[in-house]
């Protein structure tokens, strides 16, 4: 949707309120040049960005893209996952995670809806045939900025089934 009225333009290129853009425009159409914080990647930028980072092994690739404000859950320890808060610190695990080199993080699939994200993913932590995990991580985004990720996987181990 774009609308003028005398004294600005409206821009909403997504239907979310983080990606609206309020723009002052002179009456004869002039162009405005923004500062950079309105320069705001979309949800896929980001996480095109993050999943970057680890296959590329570039752990200043997440400096810019974590809210200060981010909650992170790790997939361990079952079942509820160590919760990470802050900036600083869900940082430090993932460039952790980044820059260990004896493991691998692999997506599989990414899935964007809006202002979140579904990762699929596999992680090799090991050379062992088996020395590897699928899982998933739900990630929201806003302003540009991961606020949520949300680690899920498939557990090694045996576990009871309802159908055993």
């Amino acid at each position: 949707m774009t609308w003028r009225s005398k004294s600005c333009l409206y821009l909403e290129p997504e239907k979310t309120v983080s990606h609206r853009l309020l723009v002052a425009a002179g009456s004869h159409g002039t162009h405005l040049s923004l500062p950079e914080e309105f320069d705001m990647r979309t949800t896929t930028e980001v996480v095109d960005r993050f999943n970057r980072a680890f296959i590329d092994r570039e752990p200043e690739m997440l400096d810019d893209i974590v809210d200060d404000d981010c909650v992170m859950e790790s997939v361990q320890p079952a079942p509820v996952g160590e919760r990470v808060e802050g900036r600083d610190a869900c940082l430090l695990f993932w460039k952790t995670l980044v820059e260990d080199t004896a493991t691998q993080f692999q997506p599989q699939e990414v899935i964007i809806a809006d202002d979140r994200a579904t990762i699929r993913w596999q992680y090799r932590f090991g050379a062992g045939e088996n020395d590897w995990v699928e899982g998933v991580n739900l990630m929201r985004v806003r302003d540009g900025r991961i606020v949520e990720a949300l680690g899920y996987s498939k557990t090694t181990g045996d576990l009871p089934l309802a159908t055993d």
